[in-house]
């Protein structure tokens, strides 16, 4: 089971439940014990929509109108090809970015191995534009440690990315540089070479700003 979610997080649809996307409260109600239960209008990756009690979409009971999500999944799709594109990283020896998957340690969750339903119930469809993503990239292909995000930000989440502490955050030296739309070059050699924290960059930065408008 997923972790408790308010009933407002839940129809605000900005998760998936397996195959299932919320789009609104459902207008069915199903009766337990003569106790009404609240629903919620799903719509599943086969295009079909239906009305899912929640707690079956929390529990993880209910993850498809019941089709299972085998019409598009299963023939063609993005979600086959990032499937096929994990696997080959890390079980082919001959791929040629095996070196860095396999080749580091790299393994995916033992069942999604052999069976792209189970891949698909945990990972749900791909948003367009976006891959499949470690949170860690030294962390395996697992529920916990995968989601789909935009190339953009998966450049910044590599083994050689330059990580800075901005304002409390962690953050890529290039996201840092987008923001405070400092130099990349020159944040990268004032911290290499001056020792200076990306706050102190900003600072002086803003500092030097400052004189000139005031000036």
């Amino acid at each position: 089971m997923r972790k408790k979610m308010s009933l407002s997080e839940i129809l605000r649809g900005k998760e998936n439940f397996g195959y299932l996307k919320v789009i609104c409260e459902g207008q069915t109600l199903v009766w337990e014990a003569s106790h009404p239960k609240r629903t919620a209008r799903c719509k599943c990756i086969c295009g079909i929509e239906k009305d899912v009690q929640l707690t079956a979409l929390m529990s993880g009971k209910t993850k498809s109108c019941g089709c299972g999500g085998r019409v598009r999944f299963k023939t063609h799709g993005p979600e086959y090809k990032s499937w096929a594109t994990m696997k080959q990283r890390c079980l082919n020896k001959n791929d040629k970015n095996y070196f860095r998957y396999g080749g580091r340690g790299i393994k995916i969750y033992q069942p999604w191995i052999d069976n792209f339903d189970n891949f698909c119930a945990d990972m749900g469809e791909r948003p367009e534009g976006k891959t499949l993503d470690r949170k860690d990239v030294n962390g395996d292909y697992e529920p916990g440690n995968c989601k789909w995000s935009f190339p953009k930000d998966q450049a910044r989440n590599k083994t050689n990315t330059f990580w800075v502490e901005f304002q409390g955050k962690k953050m890529a030296l290039s996201a840092f540089s987008e923001i405070t739309m400092i130099d990349y070059k020159t944040a990268a050699h004032l911290i290499r070479e001056e020792n200076l924290t990306a706050d102190e960059i900003a600072l002086k930065a803003f500092e030097g700003l400052a004189k000139i408008f005031n000036s």
